[in-house]
């Protein structure tokens, strides 16, 4: 690596010396006419300067100079006597002093000041010989008390009693100290340089004493602090009153005194005014603090006590090939950066930052860490607001600390820290393996291997030890040890998955308690990695998250034991993403408690699920939901066992297989056994093969000594052309059994035996041709299901109901064929599918009601003649009901609350209700509330709409209850559906799935081609794009790709090597007149056909991508036939591209508003309490007409672009972007980010008065299953 800073040496010195050079042959100091009498005496080359103007206290004494100059050889001699407590001098000429001799004082130990407001140079051959400090500043001004010494004009001498307390620099940019010598003091001695702009390439030396740096921004004032022998400068501003006489005169700047700029050689550093930049410091204690950033390259920086880097920019630090970057400290080291630490330090890492105390890295902004760390005490990372900060390694960063260790998030390379003591950290993410790591480390092969993380608490011993000098300048470091701390490891997630190999090992050992978040250790092409936590005493605990492992090959196994301990996490994930992976088993064995949120064993093709086996030895078992499901193609679910030694709780259990088999369930404990709905089935439909199910599994819950209490029991085969068989229940109690109903299904149905003293259940519901067993207690039943009599079933058993299939009526189910017959125009062959039988809907919707919580109906909307006819099907019933409306009138209102609900103008966001969206409520809406209330229905809080033509394009959410006062976004969650039977009703939970996301800033122009037959119109660009995805895919996870990377076979490609079940297209769609032929989604170079053969190619059916987000759309309305057709191509998006839901707009929204849109989307979609997507965009919609909530959402945003302007990745994060477009997007980043940080109260209020009208969000609108 080259020596920028040896390089700086020479562009620096090369001016000085020239400056140098140009002294006159007598060059000297040069008294000035200031009233203080100072003389200067040459005596054989040295200038013996007495005379001079004493205080009134007779301990200071001040000297007055037109010009202080010392060529090579001069010296400049203070006459001093043993009262004179400190020399103090000003240089009033308006040129800087160049000093290249030697400074001294004689006939006193006094301290000495030299003040020159115009810059001081200390050449390469300047040299100190002082008894006591030295101090070198460009202040207009030194303080005693409130009055003041002047750098230029008269001064009331006598007043100057005491000891200075502090500087003041008035002017608007304050002069520069350039040091190229050795400074050296005796012992025990402090060296202060303070100016506007500080840079030594020198050595600065005060051996058992101090050394303090500061470069201040015009204006500032330092004050003088002493706390025992420890001088400290801390920056204040100039009070109105008191300040030093102005300086008028010039100020010499580094590259005026250069003739160019001084420069970084070799980088795009330059030395700017406030800056620091300084080679070698060796003391006892050092500050080196500055206004603007504070640089070293090479230096070595030494001092048996405490050394303190500060700058309210950055703290920049490198080493070289040639020359170690030396940091130690005996004392505490204390790097502080406001607003960044660049540390890039790897060339020899046997030389690592070293502090015998605490070391602490202290910014706001990127903490870069490209170092080796080892310290005597506790070490952190914190923000300014001492809270844990972030930091990122690009390289190679290992921590070795005998005390606790402190850190937020991190991102970067593997990663090893290891201590005595405790590690508290935030998220980490890994993202590559530590490639430069050489030498003698045990873990190389693993760092060096793959995106690992090594975390090693409560050791007896570090293999990294703090091998702080023992000695510098004479003086001896003091290492000591802190108090042991528990040992414990706390952290929120891990990351070490990786897009294209396997994911990273995760390594986390202490005998203390662990407790991290998840840890994802999924692969993009290879295994998951495997990992394991194994440990002896206390307990693990993970939150929030828990351990995800997975890959396009198998999800990596999960393995915890405590052999003596518990076991506490969050979710633990093991999932395969390609058609051919298994997902991974997870096994947790502990001999106390074991508490776990959710569990994820899920593949995603053929491919089997995980098998999940919890045990405790003497404890109880708790946990979330667990999933070990196949929904694609022929898989088997995994089996799920749970074994508690006391007692048992669940969440939800699900194992799932399309086509193949689901897995058996066992839940046994010695006490109490609660759960959640308990499921195992499988459902095939005909876009997925045969239509043709495999079998349920078994569901077998015991309590040896206590009561069973359960949600749903669910064993189902359900098939489009063929059921398979349904699987056994068999729950016992030693005292009672509590069931909220039960679902068989198949075409073979399972056994039901329960026994306890005391059986209560809900409805027991059975589907299927054959006979079923039910034995409950002492009593058998074995009947067809035809002939099953609830009165024949024992006395003991509450509530044991066996129904059948509730019937549909033969008017839904002509409604279903009508309405699908009348999407068939635009339905490819190739996605001709039928999901669910019509007979089903009600089955359906309970069902889902169970798995979500969510109460849902179906409403058949038709706009006829003279009335508006309302059709609902519930899970218990239909309901009918109609209001007296012509069509005529009701889609002139329509139209004209789609016009007036895209139009901000057409009335404020405090009454965006307008009159036609309380009538529509009124007409549309009302009459389902109020009948729905009637049969006791009124808890419905999520519809499915089948709307008649002309009403599909009504922006629902907007509509308001002038009853209520609420829009219906604020009362319902809904989706628009071209009719039940034809929409993708399995539930699919997409919390923790990954997104591709593709779109364009500008749509490239495009002559006609085979894929286009006409030019591409011009289209609008979308300059927030690269932004949108960028958000989404570093929330979610997943890929990113723009503009001409944003091709038709790009993402059918993408998509064949990674089923993402959510694709998010930032691009225009349009659903137009004669939408046969024109509706499209827009590409790079060209359009994408609705109505084309090439919407087949993309597969987005196998597997079925469940949610397809079009962030950009334009859809024509009205009561003409074109109008209808563009109305049946949006509302039909869904069934015709093969995909679950889709969420497009009605009309385009605004750059800015699609992006907080989007933004809140994702986090609500993301969010554990929103179960389904319906109600992710319910939330979304309520956030933004609400301006407090929104004011949080863009709060929240506008820290995300922050950081992102921030990120030192920024390029390569938009890599296919040219240089241009990168340039404009950081440009339109800082215009938003301004735009939402702004303190303007007016500008603030009309931005949130404006995207909180419904013209923002009320136009998306979510087609096809709403789960």
């Amino acid at each position: 690596m080259k020596s920028v800073f040896s390089s700086v040496s020479v562009v620096i010195l090369t001016g000085i010396q020239g400056a140098i050079a140009l002294l006159p042959a007598d060059a000297q100091p040069v008294p000035a006419s200031g009233g203080t009498g100072t003389q200067v005496h040459l005596r054989d080359g040295r200038f013996d300067i007495d005379g001079g103007q004493l205080s009134g206290d007779r301990a200071n004494l001040f000297h007055d100079f037109e010009q202080f100059n010392l060529d090579r050889n001069q010296i400049a001699n203070f006459l001093s006597n043993p009262e004179i407590r400190n020399i103090l001098s000003r240089v009033t000429g308006g040129d800087a002093s160049l000093i290249n001799g030697l400074l001294q004082i004689s006939g006193g130990n006094s301290n000495l000041y030299l003040m020159n407001p115009s810059g001081i140079v200390f050449g390469p051959s300047a040299q100190l010989n002082l008894p006591a400090d030295f101090t070198a500043t460009t202040a207009n001004g030194i303080a005693f008390g409130s009055n003041w010494f002047n750098a230029i004009g008269s001064n009331d001498y006598a007043s100057l009693t005491g000891s200075p307390t502090g500087f003041a620099f008035t002017m608007g940019q304050p002069g520069l100290i350039f040091n190229a010598a050795d400074l050296e003091l005796s012992q025990g001695n402090q060296l202060t340089l303070a100016a506007g702009t500080v840079a030594s390439t020198g050595q600065l030396s005060a051996p058992g004493g101090q050394v303090t740096v500061t470069a201040v921004a015009g204006g500032d004032r330092l004050r003088i602090r002493q706390t025992g022998h420890i001088l400290q400068l801390e920056i204040e501003n100039p009070v109105a009153t008191g300040s030093p006489i102005p300086w008028t005169l010039p100020i010499t700047s580094l590259p005026e005194l250069l003739a160019g700029e001084a420069r970084l050689t070799g980088t795009s550093v330059a030395i700017a005014p406030g800056d620091v930049a300084v080679r070698g410091v060796n003391a006892q204690t050092a500050t080196l603090s500055a206004a603007g950033n504070l640089i070293s390259e090479s230096g070595q920086m030494l001092t048996t006590g405490d050394l303190t880097l500060q700058a309210q920019d950055t703290v920049r630090l490198r080493d070289s090939v040639s020359t170690p970057l030396a940091i130690q400290a005996g004392g505490d080291l204390l790097i502080q950066g406001d607003r960044a630490i660049d540390i890039l330090a790897l060339n020899h890492p046997e030389t690592p930052f070293q502090s015998a105390g605490n070391l602490t890295l202290v910014s706001d902004g990127v903490v870069s860490a490209d170092s080796h760390f080892a310290n005597g005490g506790q070490f952190s990372i914190l923000n300014l607001a001492n809270e844990p900060g972030n930091f990122v390694s690009l390289y190679d960063p290992i921590i070795s600390s005998t005390g606790d260790v402190l850190f937020g998030n991190y991102t970067g390379v593997a990663l090893k820290i290891e201590t005595l003591g405790s590690i508290v950290g935030g998220n980490i993410t890994i993202t590559g393996p530590d490639t430069s790591l050489v030498g003698s480390d045990p873990d190389i092969p693993i760092l060096t291997g793959g995106r690992a993380l090594i975390l090693r608490a409560g050791l007896p011993s570090l293999f990294n030890p703090p091998n702080t000098p023992q000695t510098v300048g004479g003086a001896t470091f003091t290492s000591f040890t802190p108090p042991s701390s528990s040992g414990n490891i706390t952290l929120g997630n891990i990351t070490t998955s990786a897009p294209s190999s396997d994911g990273g090992p995760v390594i986390l050992s202490t005998p203390g308690n662990i407790t991290v978040g998840n840890i994802d250790s999924r692969a993009g092409f290879g295994s998951g990695a495997r990992f394991s936590v194994t440990y002896e005493g206390r307990s693990l605990t993970t939150s929030r998250g828990g351990g995800t492992t997975g890959g396009t090959g198998d999800g990596g196994n999960i393995s915890i034991t405590s052999q003596s301990g518990s076991v506490t996490t969050s979710s633990l994930s093991s999932f395969a993403t390609t058609s051919v992976g298994n997902g991974g088993n997870v096994r947790v064995n502990a001999d106390r408690n074991i508490t776990i949120g959710n569990v994820n064993a899920t593949a995603s093709g053929e491919g089997n699920g995980g098998a999940v086996q919890l045990r405790s030895s003497n404890g109880s078992i708790t946990t979330g939901d667990i999933l070990t499901l196949v929904p694609f193609n022929s898989g088997n679910g995994g089996a799920v066992t749970i074994n508690a030694a006391t007692m048992a709780q669940t969440g939800d259990i699900a194992t799932f297989a399309e086509s193949g088999n689901a897995g058996s369930v066992r839940i046994s404990a010695s006490s109490n056994i609660t759960a959640e709905n308990i499921s195992s089935s499988t459902s095939s439909s005909s876009s997925s093969g045969t239509g043709s199910a495999g079998n349920a599994g078994n569901v077998t819950i015991t309590s040896t000594s206590g009561s069973v209490t359960t949600g749903i029991l669910i064993t189902q085969s359900s098939g489009s052309s063929s059921d398979g068989r349904a699987g056994n229940i068999s729950v016992s109690a030693s005292t009672s059994i509590s069931i909220n109903s039960i679902f068989n299904r198949g075409s073979e149905l399972g056994s039901i035996d329960l026994g306890a003293e005391n059986i209560s259940t809900g409805d027991v519901n059975f589907f299927g041709g054959s006979e079923f067993s039910a034995t409950v207690g002492s009593s058998s039943q074995q009947q067809s299901q035809r002939q099953v009599d609830p009165s024949e079933l024992p006395e003991d058993v509450t509530g044991l109901n066996p129904a059948r299939s509730p019937q549909i009526s033969e008017e839904t189910v002509q409604i279903e064929a009508n309405r699908r017959r009348e999407f068939e125009d635009i339905i490819q062959p190739g996605f001709e599918r039928e999901f669910a039988a019509a007979q089903d809907i009600r089955y359906t919707l309970t069902a889902i009601e169970q798995q979500t919580r969510t109460k849902s109906a179906v409403v058949y909307v038709f706009a006829e003649e003279d009335q508006i006819r309302f059709r609902v099907e519930t899970g218990r019933r239909a309901i009918e009901t109609s209001i007296p409306e012509s069509r005529a009138s009701l889609l002139a209102k329509v139209e004209q609350f789609y016009e007036d609900t895209q139009n901000v103008a057409s009335n404020s966001s405090a009454d965006a209700a307008s009159e036609t969206a309380k009538y529509l409520y009124s007409v549309l809406i009302k009459p389902i509330e109020q009948k729905l209330e009637e049969v006791g229905e009124d808890s419905v809080d999520n519809f499915l709409f089948s709307m008649d033509s002309g009403l599909r394009l009504i922006p629902l959410a907007a509509l308001y209850d002038a009853e209520s006062g609420k829009f219906f976004a604020e009362k319902y969650s809904f989706s628009i559906i071209p009719n039940f039977t034809s929409t993708d009703i399995r539930y699919t939970q997409l919390r923790n799935f990954e997104v591709l996301a593709m779109g364009a800033a500008n749509i490239e122009d495009a002559a006609a081609s085979p894929l286009t037959p006409s030019p591409l119109p011009p289209v609008t660009p979308l300059p927030a794009v690269p932004i949108e995805m960028y958000l989404i895919t570093a929330n979610r996870g997943g890929n990113f790709f723009l503009n001409q990377d944003f091709i038709f076979s790009n993402l059918r490609d993408q998509r064949n090597e990674q089923p993402f079940r959510i694709v998010h297209l930032a691009t225009h769609a349009s659903f137009v007149p004669n939408a046969s032929e024109q509706s499209n989604i827009q590409f790079w170079n060209d359009q994408l056909l609705l109505n084309s053969d090439r919407l087949t190619q993309l597969q987005w059916n196998d597997p079925t991508v469940d949610l397809l987000v079009l962030s950009a759309c334009e859809t024509a309305i009205g009561d003409t036939e074109e109008a209808r057709l563009a109305e049946l191509g949006f509302a039909g998006l869904s069934l015709q591209a093969g995909v679950k839901s889709t969420l497009a707009s009605l009309w385009r929204v605004s750059d800015l508003g699609a992006l907080v849109f989007m933004h809140e989307f994702y986090r609500q979609l993301m969010s554990e309490s929103v179960p389904t997507k319906a109600e992710a965009l319910q939330r979304t919609q309520v956030i933004m007409s609400n301006q407090n909530m929104l004011e949080q959402s863009l709060g929240d945003l506008q820290q995300e672009l922050e950081a992102l302007l921030r990120n030192e990745q920024f390029s390569s994060q938009f890599a296919s972007l040219s240089d241009a477009d990168k340039t404009a997007l950081r440009r339109d980043l800082y215009e938003l980010n301004a735009l939402l940080s702004s303190d303007d109260d007016e500008s603030r209020n009309q931005l949130l008065a404006e995207l909180s009208h419904p013209s923002y969000w009320s136009a998306f609108t979510l087609i096809g299953s709403p789960w």
